[in-house]
């Protein structure tokens, strides 16, 4: 993750965002899933109010992600990432180590795949550093369905 509060360095961090105020993690990662967070309730949810209050944002270095595309009773994995395989940034907030992904309302292109919930990765407009900002997905991406195991 690259930090707003250290952003010329990447650091480690855990998926699963867990407040400061949790005493037990794996507890609260077992009963909570906190790996994405809606931009728009962001500030209003307990759980991540506080670090979104607080500027603890971050930005994720990604060279793709997974979507999944219902399809009748189906699920169907979609691997999106940049039509150079480049490495792009999605945004998040961070707390105690661990992160987890802000999602904002998808594009049209990412609504026909993320067809249920119609999320996509997203970002906060006051990004730790404005020039790791690469174009989204959605501006010279790719996306297409990936096997799975059988």
């Amino acid at each position: 993750m690259i930090t707003a509060e250290d952003p010329e360095h990447v650091q480690d961090m855990q998926c699963g965002f867990v407040p400061k105020h949790m005493p037990d993690a794996a507890g609260f990662l077992k009963q909570y899933s906190t790996y994405n967070a809606k931009s728009e309730t962001m500030y209003d949810l307990r759980t991540f109010s506080k670090a979104a209050k607080e500027g603890r944002r971050c930005l994720i270095p990604v060279t793709g992600f997974f979507e999944w595309m219902h399809v009748g009773k189906e699920k169907v994995p979609h691997f999106i990432h940049h039509a150079q395989d480049r490495i792009f940034h999605i945004g998040g907030l961070y707390e105690n180590g661990t992160y987890t992904i802000l999602t904002t309302e998808a594009n049209t292109r990412m609504a026909e795949i993320h067809n249920s919930k119609r999320r996509m990765p997203g970002d906060h407009p006051r990004r730790p550093r404005a020039r790791l900002a690469e174009p989204a997905p959605d501006a010279g991406g790719s996306a297409g369905p990936v096997r799975t195991r059988s």
